[in-house]
């Protein structure tokens, strides 16, 4: 069994806790409600450090971001722990 995540979407907001950056990505559903809508799910992202260093600059809100990482659990509290992170522009 292997835990691992991929998800491409919109950063919504960007902060840094403890020498962390977090960022919470926007990722539209690929299938409409019953309303005819896309539903967005927002996901926290902790962006590993050597991520960091390669796009620390680029991390704002309203970029769109392809990540690669494990879903990790804290408390309940649900996140991607990412080690890989693309620019994919705005």
């Amino acid at each position: 069994m292997q835990n691992t995540v991929c998800l491409v979407g919109k950063v919504s907001k960007t902060y840094k806790q403890d020498d962390e950056l977090y960022v919470i990505l926007d990722v539209k559903r690929s299938y409409k409600n019953y309303e005819g809508v896309f539903l967005v799910d927002s996901i926290k992202c902790r962006i590993w450090k050597s991520a960091i260093r390669n796009c620390d600059n680029k991390y704002s809100e309203g970029i769109n971001l392809a990540v690669s990482g494990r879903l990790c659990n804290e408390n309940d509290n649900y996140y991607v722990d990412c080690y890989d992170v693309q620019y994919l522009g705005n």
